[in-house]
């Protein structure tokens, strides 16, 4: 269990504000000052890569800590998935922005069900209520964006 679960609650909700402020501005068609020649499009796509990356990391370190309680083929199991959001969100910043912030979105809701389905029985409930939320925000947020990128 978490020491700070409220601390786990503010940081996850302080990571969707790049997404929020990313996407109004990409709605409303804005630059930012410090380097207008890179669409804030793609600088939200990268966000969510990093994002994505960040959340099959997870995967890493309950494999890591749980190696007594696991077998290896669970372990590998996690690790393998571990990799696979951001190979995933790498290739997908390969493709035109408007697609690849629609896979993005498609991804941050299947990393939470392949987290609910993988790692429900070794987080906390409240890491799996958060990611819930978190997910359901940034997908939204994704999607809408790739409308109006």
């Amino acid at each position: 269990m978490l020491s700070s679960p409220k601390l786990m609650w503010l940081l996850g909700y302080a990571g969707v504000i790049p997404f929020l402020v990313l996407s109004v501005f990409v709605a409303q068609d804005k630059s930012l000052f410090f380097n207008p020649a890179i669409p804030l499009s793609l600088w939200l796509g990268i966000y969510a890569a990093v994002i994505l990356s960040f959340l099959g990391a997870v995967s890493w370190g309950v494999a890591l800590s749980r190696q007594s309680e696991l077998s290896q083929q669970q372990i590998n199991l996690l690790l393998i998935y571990g990799v696979l959001p951001s190979l995933f969100a790498w290739f997908s910043l390969l493709l035109p922005i408007k697609l690849a912030l629609a896979i993005m979105a498609g991804l941050i809701v299947m990393a939470y069900v392949a987290d609910l389905k993988m790692l429900s029985s070794r987080v906390s409930s409240q890491y799996l209520r958060l990611r819930f939320h978190l997910s359901i925000s940034v997908a939204t947020l994704l999607l809408l964006s790739s409308f109006f990128a």
